[in-house]
């Protein structure tokens, strides 16, 4: 009987925390969708940059000097979560800027991104550090 009890236990626990998890990746999904301009590091910059994701996995990069020449580039983006505590975006395209980066930190106003790794899965050379507020 008390076996019983403890595998019925176990199953409810088991089934909260999967609720709570798919929650919390449509919570990070939902927060990452939109708008952001990147804080620049320099005096005057010369240029607002922004990226922004949309909801059918486009991402959309204006004037960021790590891509391209071009004022505007599109490219695509996966969500993903790795283990409970690292969510991820996987940036196919555009050059310069593709890879697996990780989601440092996610707000409704505020999104710090690191590069991990390259397209091709390689470190070196790989990190790259993108903070940005909500537009």
């Amino acid at each position: 009987m008390k076996t019983k009890i403890r595998h019925i236990i176990f199953i409810v626990a088991l089934c909260s925390l999967s609720a709570t998890l798919a929650g919390c990746k449509n919570g990070i999904i939902n927060k990452l969708k939109g708008r952001w301009k990147m804080e620049q590091m320099v005096a005057n910059p010369t240029s607002e940059i922004y990226w922004t994701f949309d909801s059918d996995d486009k991402l959309v990069i204006e004037n960021d000097y790590n891509c391209c020449t071009a004022d505007t580039v599109v490219g695509e983006y996966k969500y993903k979560v790795v283990n409970l505590l690292t969510p991820t975006v996987e940036i196919k395209s555009p050059l310069g800027l593709g890879g697996k980066w990780r989601i440092e930190k996610s707000t409704k106003k505020i999104l710090v991104m690191t590069r991990v790794n390259l397209p091709d899965k390689s470190t070196g050379g790989a990190y790259l550090r993108r903070e940005f507020t909500k537009q």
